[in-house]
């Protein structure tokens, strides 16, 4: 998530729907925004996995919530990365394709390796 803000944000700067009171080095940015990000992405995740404990719907394929997941991130972040060359961020847009493609690479690489193995079983032996 904070890959892809660093795409984002300075495309909402650039188009006047955030204005810092004092501009950062990161593209007019302040870098403590994107601390602040990354530590509420961490606290959410750790909450979720930790507290969560969300079991899966039995009626759902256990990979299809995987594949929509890396999906919705790839798409969402490719829109982000073309708006930033279609404004004319091309550092910006640089900096969120490389910092969101691993991710996906590395999920798509997981999903592919590991298939259904990592869910537990559900219904009868």
């Amino acid at each position: 998530m904070t890959a892809w803000d660093l795409a984002m944000d300075p495309m909402m700067v650039a188009g006047g729907h955030w204005v810092w009171e004092q501009t950062g080095s990161y593209f007019g940015i302040p870098l403590q925004n994107y601390w602040g990000w990354w530590l509420t992405i961490f606290v959410t995740f750790w909450l979720f996995l930790n507290l969560g404990r969300i079991k899966p719907d039995p009626e759902v394929p256990p990979l299809a919530s995987h594949w929509l997941a890396i999906a919705s991130f790839a798409l969402i972040g490719l829109s982000t990365v073309i708006t930033d060359f279609e404004f004319g961020l091309d550092g910006p847009a640089l900096v969120g394709l490389f910092g969101m493609l691993p991710w996906v690479v590395l999920a798509l690489f997981h999903n592919r390796t590991t298939g259904t193995r990592d869910e537990p079983e559900i219904g009868p032996p």
